[in-house]
């Protein structure tokens, strides 16, 4: 595994609704951070920035269900990604799986924001909370 990300910060959305386990099984299949954090929806990919986390929690908190350009240009300061789309990762593969069926739909009431800290192994390591 290459630990790219560690020691960077990114921001998450960890959804809660009943199929997850339909989510996560196909995680342990191609994911090989599935056992290392659970299903989740990153807002801002990992990034280094020096900005206490007091500080980027207050930003965050004006500007939490805005769109996600804001949290990219705003706080950040560095542009948003132009192919950007909401997703839960389900792992990355080299040619696509057609027995995989892919047509549910997932609904999640969103309670909060997480900042977390990438650890040394591709680990989460929560920096805060944002409830919403």
């Amino acid at each position: 595994m290459n630990y790219i990300n560690a020691g960077k910060r990114d921001i998450l959305i960890f959804p809660k609704f009943k199929e997850i386990e339909k989510i996560q099984a196909i995680r342990n299949k191609y994911d090989e951070l599935a056992n290392i954090i659970p299903p989740h929806i990153t807002i801002a990919f990992p990034f280094n920035l020096s900005i206490s986390n007091e500080e980027l929690k207050e930003q965050l908190k004006q500007i939490l269900c805005r769109y996600h350009n804001d949290i990219y240009e705003k706080v950040l300061k560095i542009p948003s990604p132009s192919n950007y789309i909401p997703h839960i990762t389900l792992g990355t593969i080299d040619e696509i799986d057609t027995n995989i069926d892919l047509k549910e739909t997932f609904e999640t009431t969103v309670d909060n924001v997480i900042v977390e800290c990438i650890g040394e192994n591709e680990e989460s390591i929560i920096e805060f909370k944002i409830e919403l």
